[in-house]
C-alpha cells in the first residue's frame, strides 16, 4: 500500500495537497464525501499519520465497484481501516468522533445539503472541510447564517481555476465565516484571483453580484 500510495502522492494536484493540510492532528477518522477516485481518502494517512480510519462515500454504483476492487488489493497492507458507503452524503449514519468530513469538487447545492444533514448527525466537536467547485457566494452565506465556524480557509490556483477551500466546525465559538473571505485576498493567489472574478462578474447586474464586484475593487 505504501508504494502504492507514494505513487499516488507524486500526482496528487495542489488542490489536494492543500485539501489535507488542513486536516487538524486530532482527528482521527477521515470521511471522503464525493470520493470518486479516493486519491484524498488514501493519501491523506500518509501524510496525517494520525488518521486510523477512512471512509469513502460515493453514491455511483461504477466507482462503489472500482473502489472494492482496489480495497480488496491494497488495504490489507494498510495502516489504516477503510471503510465503503455507497450513498450520498445526506443519507449518511456517523457514530465514529474525532471525524474530519470533506467535501470538494461538487457543486455548492449539494454541499449545503450534506453539511445540514451532518450539522444534525455529527458531532460538535468535528472538523468539515469543503471546496464548492460552483455558488460559493451562497455557500458563504448559508454558512453565516446558519452559525458555522471558521477554523481556517485557503485559496488554490490550479491550471488556471481557483479553489477555495474552507475548514469548518460546528462550534460558533469559533470565528465566524465572512461573505467573502478574509484570509488570502492579500496573497500572490488572491490577486489573481480577484482580477480574475473582476473579469467575469463585472457583467452581471443583480445586487449581491454587484456589492461583491464593488469588494473587490475596493
Amino acid at each position: 500500500m505504501r508504494s502504492m500510495v507514494s505513487s499516488m502522492s507524486s500526482k496528487l494536484s495542489p488542490r489536494l495537497h492543500s485539501l489535507i493540510s488542513l486536516i487538524e492532528a486530532s482527528r482521527t477518522t477521515l470521511w471522503d464525501i464525493g470520493c470518486d477516485h479516493a486519491l484524498l481518502g488514501l493519501q491523506a494517512p500518509e501524510v496525517c499519520p494520525w488518521i486510523k480510519e477512512v471512509h469513502l462515500v460515493d453514491p455511483s454504483e461504477a466507482v462503489f465497484v472500482n473502489l472494492k476492487q482496489l480495497i480488496t488489493t491494497h488495504i490489507p497492507k494498510a495502516s489504516f481501516t477503510m471503510n465503503l458507503h455507497n450513498k450520498n452524503g445526506e443519507n449518511l449514519t456517523v457514530s465514529t468522533a474525532n471525524n474530519v468530513f470533506v467535501m470538494a469538487g461538487m457543486g455548492g447545492k449539494t454541499v449545503m445539503r450534506i453539511l445540514s444533514h451532518l450539522k444534525e448527525v455529527a458531532g460538535d466537536h468535528d472538523q468539515f472541510i469543503i471546496s464548492p467547485n460552483r455558488d460559493i457566494l451562497q455557500v458563504r452565506a448559508f454558512l453565516k447564517e446558519n452559525n458555522w465556524g471558521l477554523l481556517g480557509e485557503a485559496l488554490v490556483e490550479e491550471e488556471g481555476l481557483f479553489y477555495q477551500q474552507l475548514s469548518l466546525t460546528k462550534m460558533n465559538t469559533a470565528r465566524s465565516v465572512s461573505l467573502y473571505g478574509e484570509d488570502f485576498w492579500q496573497t500572490p493567489v488572491g490577486g489573481r484571483y480577484k482580477s480574475h472574478l473582476v473579469d467575469k462578474l463585472s457583467v452581471h447586474r443583480d445586487a449581491s453580484t454587484q456589492a461583491f464586484v464593488r469588494f473587490l475593487c475596493s
